[in-house]
């Protein structure tokens, strides 16, 4: 009776285990498609795709997790620049007073026209860069991702920082140091569209 018991209780801890597993496909991250749509449903539950808004911004959990824990849209309003931001630790979408007076309107566009399955292309375009530079790095993730409406051309920018793990404690010129063993890169889009890197690659980058 008591090892029918223990059977019992082992399936079912597996069980949960695999349920927990299945559902991991729902976790917001740029490594993979399934996360860029986690992103883009919460987006479309969360914010109105006609808002007119100059950026939004994506903010890790923390250095070490591979998965978003806030949503941010700025946009202007009352002539203050405004910020609104999603959290996956309150489930909540927060609005704090704006307190900062704007200089000069901002170029805007809705919601809806900023492609999230981009971010998922120059994530998979940053690692390329790096790693025909060098093979020391490896467990790539977004740290902090912005597309803001570049106020020159109207388009639609990237700006993104990489948080990465390094194989060794051996010297590398390559990356920002954070600790032993991570390192950040940085990256943009430049006016065509193509990803340069802004930090990390230049052997002589301070």
């Amino acid at each position: 009776m008591k090892t029918k018991f223990y059977y019992t209780i082992c399936n079912l801890f597996v069980l949960v285990l695999l349920v927990s597993c299945s559902g991991s496909s729902d976790t917001p991250t740029f490594t993979n498609m399934e996360g860029i749509n986690a992103l883009k449903t919460k987006l479309n539950d969360t914010f109105d795709k006609d808002k007119q808004v100059n950026g939004i911004g994506f903010l890790a959990q923390n250095t070490n997790v591979d998965a978003i824990e806030q949503i941010n849209i700025y946009f202007p309003e009352n002539n203050k620049n405004t910020l609104w931001f999603y959290s996956y630790a309150t489930s909540q979408l927060h609005k704090p007073e704006a307190t900062q007076e704007l200089k000069n309107v901002p170029k805007t566009n809705a919601l809806s026209a900023f492609n999230i399955d981009e971010c998922h292309t120059y994530f998979k375009d940053a690692i390329a860069l790096i790693e025909n530079e060098t093979d020391e790095f490896s467990n790539y993730r977004v740290n902090s991702y912005d597309m803001m409406v570049d106020q020159t051309s109207g388009k639609i920018k990237h700006v993104f920082t990489l948080n990465t793990d390094k194989k060794t404690a051996k010297r590398t010129f390559y990356g920002r140091k954070i600790n032993d063993y991570l390192y950040q890169f940085q990256f943009e889009t430049n006016k065509d569209g193509q990803l340069e890197s802004t930090y990390g690659l230049d052997v002589f980058d301070d």
